[in-house]
């Protein structure tokens, strides 16, 4: 066979120049490849067709259903009727715009006979390219369209159908390579076909050889996934990992990262080719094979930082390195506190302006651009020389040097402004002073605002700074560390860019980041409250959602809680706690205790927290109906028995008689109080009802249920598990797993008032199944097992699980009901 498609990193210059190429092997016959090329081009026009559009908002299921109500009776879609889609997305469009052809294109690559007529779902598999959601969601919603019969539970896709699945979603890719270009659509025809055809062949090999499906002319959706994760598939489609927008648009800042680090590390790597002198100060922050900083924390475990005393948790954009919790999650310890505390009291930098500092180094450097590894080191011990007559130890030295690593372009050499910006942490100011002195800094035009990539450079800067400081930054290798630093950075400037195009602008103010900040940015980036040096205080809480109430990002005139202590007594006290912090962290309103979710489009998790109104809500509810003492088992099958009737299905006047069956109306004589508990227990019912017809599957339901009623975690688990499993075989699939995870976070979330307030209820079904996939994923990412069984279930918890599904202590309602 010919050798599997090669994914490849173009070099810098222009802004149109590629940024990564596929070439296809189509048949041994014909070895001439399919090569595919984007380029910056054709990567700004696809983010303002899905940002301006909103597509990038609509999970893959919603735009299935879009284009399913554009079809005709017998499941067709009509170019007229697509490019009147295209029409209506971009209706002030101009001749000259591209966006509409993105879409048109991928028609047409699917009707080499021009018919203009296609089958729903060959258009609507490939147009999940152009909307939210991860990689593994679209595939999967795809591969449900092409299943005979459609949407069925069981079943796969045979040569045919699997091809024209691959060959759906590699005409889209290839639509985004034709923007910019004036290929001939024609030219493209059989090279398409044959790649999926080409691909789909490897797949039927390598499932033939261990699975039943394939010996009956079938793949289903597992043993694709499993041909993709430990199959080598990866290696033979490294394009399948563009699927994700996120990660597609990426390239645009980063062409180094999006397809290699995701394609399982070992398949697809972009070949890192030279930069211009342009790209040198854009370049992602470059590995180091010799690896020694931070020996002491290399074996650290996330569990291991738990014990060392997590003060803080903050959310991270996804990373590509393939590690756990650690991924998305920036952790700040007791340790890392008296870490940073010793740094600024040794440095004295707490005591000065970042611009007083950085006109000293620009004075010693002659004002480079650039300084070598000595000169910082020179230039900091210098510093502390001229403002107190001391030289810094050797061991303060050495932790500076580990810095300066973090922001090497290579040859000991590192850019100052990167430098400076991430030293800013260390000095005197709150946060929007740090920020006005960062984005001044990489103004290089004097435009008072930012490219994306001097926005990207100056996000790096300030979470490179603060990833070094702490045990788990100096736990990972420095590859990793810059790999996590690097993707987290490009996801926030893709999120703040696409924003300044809402608003026909294509680069950055500073009063257009604050803007973005204190409209929901923070949510997104909450690490940046750091950089006030009093939020690493020991012992004062953090909470997220009060961001703005003592520092808030204020733009140029912001009027901040000044670090110099002249306003608080004690000049340059670091121990000197903040009034208004303590009295937030009392607040009765507060966070009692959270759990981090994946959300929908992959943004970075999002806190599903619960406070006190949240806790006394589940409270009444449980004790006043006596819920709290029934036993789960004979509440939740009677929702099942009722449901026999009707399919399995529940309607809202079947709950409400058996809610009445259980709980006498002579518990609650307060009229308020039964008027409250009747509608919380309405929300709850509601919640499971994703169609709105009034009804709801009772498994999930029941299953859901339990966690109102007596019983321990592990029972409540099990009965649930033997629930859903509807065979009777005592196992679950992935899509069981799914299901059962979801009947308890439908409830939970629910509960989350801070979080279902904050969402439309498209939003809260569409958050709900992503975090049930991403714990289902979680479940089964070791070994190649298509089922569990419970005990399978309690062994991944109990090694590890906790860390990914902590929520399901949650289930014992002593959790909730028992609080100081």
């Amino acid at each position: 066979p010919p050798p599997p498609p090669q994914a490849k990193k173009a070099g810098g210059g222009d802004g149109d120049d590629v940024v990564v190429s596929f070439d296809f092997p189509t048949s041994a016959e014909n070895p001439a490849p399919l090569s595919i090329s984007i380029t910056k081009a054709d990567l700004r026009v696809l983010s303002s067709a899905v940002t301006e559009s909103t597509l990038m908002e609509l999970a893959p299921q919603e735009i299935i259903g879009v284009l399913k109500e554009l079809c005709s009776s017998e499941g067709k879609l009509s170019y007229s009727v697509i490019a009147r889609l295209a029409h209506s997305l971009y209706p002030t469009a101009h001749p000259a715009d591209r966006r509409r052809d993105l879409i048109l294109t991928h028609f047409s690559l699917l009707d080499p006979t021009e018919s203009g007529v296609l089958p729903f779902e060959d258009v609507a598999a490939g147009f999940t390219l152009f909307c939210g959601g991860n990689k593994s969601e679209k595939l999967a919603a795809a591969f449900d369209l092409f299943k005979f019969p459609p949407s069925s539970e069981s079943g796969g896709l045979g040569k045919r159908a699997l091809w024209r699945f691959l060959r759906s979603f590699l005409s889209a890719l290839v639509s985004v390579s034709m923007v910019t270009n004036n290929r001939d659509p024609e030219e493209m025809y059989d090279p398409v076909d044959q790649s999926a055809v080409w691909t789909a062949s490897l797949i039927f090999d390598y499932v033939a050889k261990s699975g039943a499906q394939a010996a009956a002319g079938e793949v289903d959706f597992e043993e694709f996934a499993d041909w993709y994760t430990t199959g080598s598939g990866f290696k033979a489609a490294p394009w399948l990992e563009l699927l994700d927008l996120k990660k597609l648009l990426g390239l645009q800042y980063d062409g180094s990262d999006a397809g290699a680090d995701d394609a399982g590390g070992d398949g697809g790597d972009y070949e890192e080719e030279g930069h211009g002198e342009e790209d040198v100060a854009y370049a992602p922050l470059p590995d180091d094979e010799d690896d020694d900083e931070g020996e002491s924390y290399k074996n650290t475990s996330i569990s291991d930082l738990m014990s060392s005393g997590v003060l803080f948790s903050f959310p991270l954009a996804p990373s590509n390195t393939g590690s756990d919790e650690a991924a998305s999650t920036l952790y700040l310890t007791k340790h890392d506190v008296e870490y940073v505390r010793i740094l600024v009291s040794e440095t004295l930098l707490r005591d000065h302006e970042p611009d007083d500092v950085f006109g000293f180094f620009s004075e010693q450097i002659a004002w480079s651009d650039t300084i070598d590894r000595a000169s910082f080191s020179a230039c900091l011990d210098d510093f502390v020389f001229s403002r107190s007559g001391k030289r810094l130890d050797g061991e303060v030295l050495n932790i500076f040097d580990t810095f300066f690593s973090c922001f090497e372009l290579g040859g000991d050499v590192a850019n100052l402004a990167e430098i400076m910006s991430g030293l800013s942490l260390f000095c005197k100011g709150e946060k929007s002073s740090k920020l006005a002195f960062g984005f001044e800094l990489f103004d290089s035009s004097s435009a008072s605002s930012l490219s994306d990539e001097q926005l990207y450079r100056f996000l790096r800067s300030l979470l490179a700074m603060i990833f070094s400081c702490t045990a788990q930054g100096l736990s990972m290798s420095t590859s990793e560390m810059k790999r996590m630093v690097r993707s987290t950075s490009i996801a926030l400037t893709s999120m703040v860019m696409a924003k300044m195009h809402e608003k026909g602008l294509q680069r950055v103010s500073f009063d257009d980041f604050g803007d973005w900040y204190n409209e929901g940015g923070y949510e997104a980036c909450p690490w940046l409250e750091l950089l006030a040096l009093r939020k690493w205080t020991s012992g004062v809480d953090y909470d997220d959602d009060d961001h703005d109430d003592d520092d808030e990002y204020e733009g140029e005139e912001d009027e901040e809680e000044n670090y110099d202590g002249e306003e608080d007594g004690g000049e340059g006290d670091y121990d000197d706690d903040d009034e208004n912090d303590d009295a937030q962290a009392s607040d009765p309103d507060s966070l009692t205790f959270g759990v981090h979710l994946p959300g929908p489009h992959q943004e970075g998790p999002t806190l599903v927290s619960f406070n006190k109104d949240d806790v006394a809500k589940v409270t009444e509810l449980v004790v006043r109906t006596g819920l709290a003492n029934m036993d789960f088992r004979e509440v939740c099958n009677l929702f099942i028995t009722t449901s026999e009737s009707n399919g399995g299905y529940i309607t809202k006047s079947q709950f409400d008689s058996c809610i009445r069956s259980l709980i006498p109306g002579s518990r609650m004589t307060d009229k308020e109080e039964r008027q409250r508990i009747s509608s919380t227990l309405s929300g709850f019912f509601y919640a499971f009802d994703r169609e709105r017809s009034e009804s709801v599957d009772a498994v999930e339901l029941a299953a859901g249920f339990c966690m109102l009623c007596a019983g321990s975690k592990s029972d409540k688990l099990a009965y649930a598990f033997e629930v859903v499993d509807e065979d009777l075989d005592g196992k679950l699939s992935r899509r069981a797993t799914w299901r059962f995870a979801r009947s308890f976070l439908t409830l939970l979330i629910k509960i989350s008032s801070a979080t279902t307030e904050a969402m439309e209820e498209d939003e809260f079904f569409q958050f709900v199944d992503s975090a049930s996939v991403w714990t289902a994923a979680a479940v089964f990412q070791r070994g190649k097992a298509k089922f569990i069984k419970f005990d399978n279930f309690a062994d991944w918890y109990t090694e590890g699980g906790y860390e990914y599904a902590s929520w399901l202590e949650l289930l014992d309602l002593r959790k909730w009901c028992v609080q100081e």
